[in-house]
């Protein structure tokens, strides 16, 4: 029992100094990454006789909650026994993409730049050229994300016991994704027809440009719906966005373990997202501004994150707070959140905005849902199979099904980075059907205004309390419903048909 009590402690300190070393190269205010003098600090974690030792410890015990805390540690120990064989080339790829810099018509632009300039770009062949830029920088990558994929497999089968990455994967999270997949396939199938009429009516009104030829850096300026930016200024963002919060009987700046950063730096990473460095005592909130309407759903997204992480239960169990075997509990409740965003009681009540205008904003914000649903689905299905049959440096099969199931194509070059460690796609397709569901819930509970009702923020508080103890599905059941009905989901896409 000792020798787990300093592995957990060691875990806390280790986890705590790369959450911050990641995060400051994130935002921006660290140019060079340094895991591999943090991860030298702990060699305790990263030995594999350290992971054998709790590995068969866990196997042997018959107590199912601390069986549960134990293969926690071990999966987290795994991942950082798996870090060491690739930390250095970790450091030199995130050193690499914050000092890398894309020349487009004669001007210098960061990488991390590039996507929220794609987003904001008017100009057609403009847009072009930045993602191909993105691709160009994609391409000089791609040696060190295949030499750590490399090294990780052949870690994983020779030294740690696993046949493959998704046996490892699937033992991890206790879950079964080929079992997954067919529901998925299934529903991607009933939203085709349909995704495909609303979508290429949607492009028709834009750039006047087919499906099925147009690029993926297209669609990246059609989510950002910016017809729409008048009506989600910038200006007083914190405050207009603030109302959402109080509406739930939440005062966000009174978070002093909430830290927002929204800083515009030229070389912080465009991708928002929430550090719990320390749970529940230091959460960080990070996004980088664009305008619009998308800011205000992407605060909200990563504000659902900080907000379960915030309100965690301090007494819990390390394992409880920090080790979860999944994100699909934190995504769900993220997704929540963000989905606010196409409320029309909420477009109405808070922002002020007049019923036919909210109609219309619903409809896009659903159709943004369906085309990212779809991608996500494309995703994991691309992922399994190229883990299935581990072709490292083709992209092929990523770049045909990402085309064929949001109808933009995909360039074979970008394969590596548009993919998430650990099957992260599938977690956000749990937390896509189960968000569906909760929102059901709610509003059979508490009408179209959820977001606004008492019994939401019992819910939600209850909820957020019991950290990463249990997985959505879980939390489903405990509410009278079954996990994994995608029909919530698929009701929610099929009402474009009404909004037209």
């Amino acid at each position: 029992m000792s020798q787990i009590l300093s592995i957990l402690e060691n875990l806390e300190r280790l986890n705590y100094e790369i959450s911050t070393e990641s995060r400051l190269v994130r935002v921006g205010l660290k140019e060079e990454q340094n895991m591999r003098q943090i991860l030298s600090k702990y060699p305790v974690l990263t030995q594999l006789e350290v992971f054998l030792q709790l590995k068969d410890q866990a196997s042997r015990q018959r107590d199912p909650d601390l069986k549960e805390r134990l293969e926690r540690l071990v999966f987290s120990c795994l991942e950082w026994v798996l870090h060491a064989q690739v930390v250095a080339l970790d450091d030199q790829m995130e050193t690499f993409l914050s000092k890398a810099t894309a020349e487009v018509i004669g001007e210098k632009i960061p990488y991390h730049d590039l996507y929220p300039r794609i987003q904001k770009e008017k100009d057609f062949a403009k847009r072009e050229l930045l993602g191909t830029a993105a691709q160009t920088i994609h391409r000089q990558g791609n040696p060190y994300l295949i030499q750590m994929l490399e090294k990780e497999l052949d870690f994983l089968k020779k030294s740690a016991g696993f046949s493959g990455y998704i046996f490892y994967c699937q033992e991890k999270k206790k879950f079964d994704y080929s079992k997954f997949r067919q529901p998925l396939w299934n529903s991607q199938k009933r939203t085709a027809s349909f995704y495909h009429s609303h979508m290429q009516r949607w492009l028709d009104q834009t750039i006047q440009k087919p499906l099925g030829s147009t690029s993926r850096w297209h669609a990246s300026y059609l989510l950002k719906i910016e017809q729409f930016d008048d009506l989600f200024p910038q200006k007083g963002f914190l405050k207009r966005i603030g109302r959402t919060f109080s509406a739930l009987g939440i005062d966000l700046d009174s978070y002093k373990n909430i830290h927002v950063d929204m800083e515009e730096r030229p070389r912080k990473n465009p991708r928002a997202c929430c550090y719990g460095s320390k749970i529940p005592q230091e959460i960080h909130l990070i996004m980088k501004p664009v305008g619009g309407h998308s800011d205000y759903e992407t605060f909200l997204h990563e504000a659902g994150h900080a907000l379960h992480n915030a309100h965690t239960a301090p007494g819990l169990p390390y394992e409880y707070r920090h080790l979860s075997r999944s994100n699909a509990l934190s995504e769900t409740y993220a997704f929540l959140l963000q989905n606010v965003t196409m409320n029309a009681e909420w477009l109405k009540q808070l922002m002020g905005i007049d019923r036919s205008t909210a109609r219309r904003i619903r409809y896009y914000r659903i159709l943004i849902d369906l085309y990212m649903f779809r991608r996500y689905v494309g995703k994991f299905t691309a992922e399994l199979e190229f883990f299935q049959k581990e072709d490292l440096r083709n992209g092929r099969g990523y770049s045909s099904l990402l085309t064929e199931l949001t109808e933009f194509t995909y360039d074979p070059v970008s394969y590596l980075f548009d993919m998430d460690e650990e099957f992260y796609s599938a977690d956000y397709l749990r937390a896509w059907i189960a968000e569906a569901q909760l929102e059901q819930f709610l509003i059979q509970q508490s009408g179209p205004s959820w977001w606004s009702s008492r019994k939401t923020k019992d819910l939600l508080m209850d909820f957020w309390s019991r950290g990463e103890k249990q997985e959505p599905e879980e939390l489903i059941q405990e509410l009278g419903m079954k996990p994994f009905d995608l029909s919530p989901l698929e009701a929610r896409f099929v009402e474009l048909d009404d909004l037209v």
